[in-house]
């Protein structure tokens, strides 16, 4: 694979290695003054093609990049304010001072059409969508997918250049904020001009040119048609085996004082809706507050396979979303969101567990069958104001989640309940205030969570631990976790030429009450088990903060250096418990970035991170059927060291973007995790010990667009090497996991009658251990997965779609397997009104079922899934 990957990169090459000449200069008029705002554009001297082109700035400055492979070359300068003017260069020259003339150019009424499927304004990338969409595109993330330089991940966060994109705007507006799957899912591509990426982003307007930001954002830039009319696209399908169904229908407007996106949707062909409600952005803020849910307890469950979820998930998913955007004013905007959304999947699952402990191997078969029932209500309003004056904003969200879990192990006879709702308010406000150039930020959040959660398990696990070696019919465990969260910041910025200055002091309030309590009954008599399994403890937080940094940028170079102090007051008080602690931290950190051209920029970055809680609980929690935990420690303590390097490549005219990304944490703990396995049950506990862990990443990632061939051609390669500790058997153990990925990916429209696109991802994982001087290397796991979609476009409107699949897992001591499969399509379009009449055979070889195998440390974990066998589906799609 690695021979691949080079043969690939060598194809490349030539694209990115020829030489570069720069060619800089200077444009006045006959008074001396700039001449700004002047379009140069750079031929070979006999010919037309494109060499370079660029805007003077402010000053009159300009810079042309341009490869050196013409001994002579041609400048054609124009402005509407001055005249036209042609000058013949040698290809050597690298510095020039132009005088251009004052004229009023006055332009016949025409209409300019740029055709170029990718061009570069500043810091704003414009990708024609009719350059890269085909028949097939429905939605503007089918475009988006396909666009070099951006990535789009399962969960739907889109990366440019290999980072988070920071905000996702339609005409200029910010409707969804982080849950921007939503527009992008559901958006029309026949309403979309062109999808603009805005490098450097700065979200708030006022910090533009002080606070300086190396993510990008997404604009969407609608067609005149689109502007200001109802917009409406969906889908109505029925089909066989069993009875499915998939429909949907997308409502949406994008007018200047409203926007709105109203979605139905409802499925059972394995499409998980949950996807188009996630948050892809997060703030520090929601993780301290504990507002993302997690699940205190949990059903033992079979990791989910490497495959597509449309094979394997039996779901019933219905999803209704509604979304607006009002303009009140000038400078007020107002947001209003709901979502409710409600699922139920089955599964059917075969899980083998193998341990592997130097002295044994413990063997787990676990046979499963169950369903989930879910809902989700999300509701949200925001007030904000967001212009270079003046910056408001306030959010008030709702969440409410209901999960309830039921699974049958029929190996060992058990079942399985658990309920884990999840209950959360928040309200976030921001603002910043200009004070004779100076400017005061405020920002306050404040949440409030609760998990009240419960398990339950038939019959009775563990006689001889629990209760004396009697048999009894069911355990009970409930947790609950209520929080209050407050944090309150005043920060204050002064920009001093080329510095600028920011000081930000806060103060944080966490109040926790954390219960547990595990019953055991039997013949309906409630009994309490042998041993501590039961507890109430308050857990606090009161955390005062300084964060001061100092940014110098100056033309391609910045660099920043700031110093964040706090000092931490903590309580942790139970049953038997009495813990406080005062501690004092201090965490520097480091940021430079230097575009090195306008084709290459690179940055460094290196931070500290100091951190204490309190996680003590002396009781025992039954987190699952088989998993006992118990926390009974001191304080506890993480320090993390995190270096980060990222380099970029960007060539515009050859379509040729270029990433590589480098990190290592290195982080040291004071409480070690001990397990022991007793065949199926296993007891963790936390104690107290150094425990040391690294991390190092390296990506690499070349994306080139062939505009002749409209064929695009991506290439990712990813390593990852993690070490960490455990104490397994009463035995230290080193763990180390390795990772190598190798993705690629080819779409190609090079004619009209067909389009193509195939990916292939191949992933090893590698993981060994060492007790006592004693390495044990296990067999390395190997993952395959390529994809091939063929589209062709016959006469009169029809389409022929088909989609190969190919699956391939192999570990040296169990049997290689391989999995093909294939869905076949067949559509009739139709112009006005825009219909889509379809046939779909999916699964067309009927595989039932699908095996795999994941190592997870120690663990080796062979899996058995059920699948969805041959299906038929017919669709009508339409669109206004």
């Amino acid at each position: 694979m690695l021979r691949i990957f080079i043969v690939f990169l060598l194809l490349l090459l030539p694209s990115i290695s020829h030489a570069q000449n720069i060619i800089k200069g200077t444009l006045k008029d006959k008074n001396g003054k700039p001449a700004d705002n002047v379009n140069l554009i750079l031929y070979p001297k006999l010919g037309n093609t494109i060499l370079a082109y660029t805007t003077t700035n402010n000053t009159g400055n300009f810079t042309l990049n341009f490869k050196n492979e013409y001994d002579s070359l041609r400048l054609e300068i124009t402005s509407l304010n001055y005249e036209k003017k042609q000058l013949f260069l040698d290809a050597k020259t690298n510095l020039l001072s132009v005088d251009v003339k004052t004229a009023i150019n006055i332009l016949p009424e025409i209409i300019i059409k740029d055709d170029r499927p990718i061009v570069q304004k500043g810091d704003t990338i414009n990708y024609n969508v009719k350059s890269f969409a085909d028949k097939t595109d429905r939605v503007i993330i089918d475009i988006i997918r396909n666009l070099p330089g951006i990535k789009v991940t399962e969960s739907g966060q889109i990366l440019y250049q290999n980072k988070a994109i920071n905000k996702f705007y339609v005409d200029g507006k910010d409707l969804l904020e982080n849950r921007y799957s939503i527009a992008s899912n559901n958006l029309p591509v026949g309403a979309v001009d062109q999808i603009q990426v805005l490098e450097n982003h700065q979200p708030i307007k006022m910090l533009d040119g002080i606070e300086q930001s190396d993510r990008a954002a997404i604009n969407i830039k609608l067609n005149k048609d689109a502007k200001a009319r109802l917009l409406g696209n969906g889908n109505a399908g029925l089909g066989l085996t069993p009875f499915l169904r998939d429909n949907n229908v997308a409502l949406l407007k994008f007018s200047k004082k409203i926007q709105y996106i109203n979605t139905l949707k409802n499925n059972n062909i394995g499409i998980d809706l949950d996807k188009e409600l996630n948050e892809q952005n997060f703030s520090p803020n929601l993780f301290q507050s504990n507002s993302i849910k997690r699940d205190l307890l949990n059903l033992v469950r079979t990791p989910p396979p490497p495959i597509v979820a449309t094979r394997y998930l039996f779901n019933n998913n219905t999803l209704l979303n509604s979304n607006y955007l009002v303009g009140l004013s000038n400078l007020l905007n107002l947001k209003f969101n709901i979502a409710y959304e409600n699922d139920n999947v089955k599964h059917s699952d075969n899980n083998i567990t193998n341990i592997y402990l130097p002295s044994d191997t413990i063997v787990i078969n676990e046979s499963q069958r169950g369903e989930r029932a879910y809902h989700k209500l999300l509701a949200g309003l925001t007030l904000d104001a967001n212009t270079k004056k003046i910056y408001l904003k306030n959010s008030l969200k709702f969440q409410r989640l209901w999960s309830n879990e039921r699974d049958f192990i029929s190996s060992s006879n058990i079942s399985q309940t658990v309920n884990n709702p999840f209950i959360n308010v928040i309200n976030d406000l921001g603002g910043i205030i200009n004070l004779k150039n100076n400017l005061l930020g405020i920002n306050s959040f404040l949440s409030y969570t609760n998990l009240p959660q419960r398990l339950n398990v038939t019959p009775g696990q563990y006689n001889n631990i629990l209760n004396n070696g009697s048999a009894y019919d069911e355990i009970i465990q409930t947790e609950q976790l209520k929080a209050f969260f407050n944090n309150n910041s005043v920060s204050f910025s002064k920009k001093f030429g080329a510095f600028n200055f920011n000081n930000k002091i806060g103060l944080l309030l966490k109040l926790q009450t954390f219960s547990n309590d595990l019953n055991l009954v039997d013949k309906g008599i409630v009994l309490k088990p042998i041993g501590n399994f039961e507890n109430t403890i308050d857990r606090n937080l009161l955390k005062v903060y300084d964060e001061t940094s100092l940014t110098f940028g100056k033309k391609q170079f910045s660099v920043k250096l700031g110093m964040n102090i706090d000092y931490n007051s903590l309580s942790n008080n139970g049953q038997k418990l009495k813990q406080t602690a005062n501690e004092f931290f201090v965490n520097p950190n480091l940021y430079l970035r230097y575009a090195i051209s306008s084709f290459w920029d690179t940055n460094l970055s290196v931070y500290s991170n100091n951190n204490v809680s309190y996680e003590a609980n002396p009781s025992f929690i039954l987190i699952n059927y088989r998993s006992l935990i118990n926390s009974d420690v001191p304080l506890y303590r993480t320090n993390n060291n995190n270096l980060n390097y990222g380099l970029s490549y960007k060539n515009i005219i050859n379509a040729v973007f270029a990433n590589f990304g480098a990190s290592y944490t290195y982080s040291l703990s004071n409480i070690l995790l001990q397990t022991q396995f007793n065949q199926a049950l296993i007891t963790q506990t936390a104690i107290l010990q150094d425990n040391p862990s690294t991390n190092l990443k390296l990506s690499a990632n070349v994306n080139k667009y062939y505009l002749k061939l409209k064929t695009s051609i991506d290439i990712s390669l990813n390593y990852n090497v993690n070490r960490l500790k455990q104490m397994q058997q009463g035995l230290l153990t080193d763990f180390e996991n390795k990772t190598i990925g190798l993705d690629t990916k080819i779409n190609t429209k090079m004619s009209r009658a067909f389009s193509l696109t195939h990916n292939f991802n191949l992933l090893r994982f590698k993981s060994s251990s060492e007790q006592n001087g004693s390495k044990t290397s296990f067999d390395p796991i190997t993952f395959l997965n390529q994809s091939l979609v063929l589209n062709l476009f016959a006469p009169k409107a029809y389409t022929a779609k088909l989609l190969f699949e190919h699956y391939y897992n192999n570990s040296n001591n169990l049997s290689p397997v391989n999995y093909y499969f294939v869905d076949a399509t067949l559509q009739k379009s139709f112009i006005n009104p825009k219909l889509d009449f379809s046939i779909n055979l999916l699964n067309v070889f009927n595989s039932k079922s699908y095996t795999g195998y994941t190592y997870t440390n120690n663990y080796l974990v062979n899996s058995n899934y059920a699948l969805r066998g041959r299906m038929i589906l017919f669709k009508v799609g339409f669109q206004f």
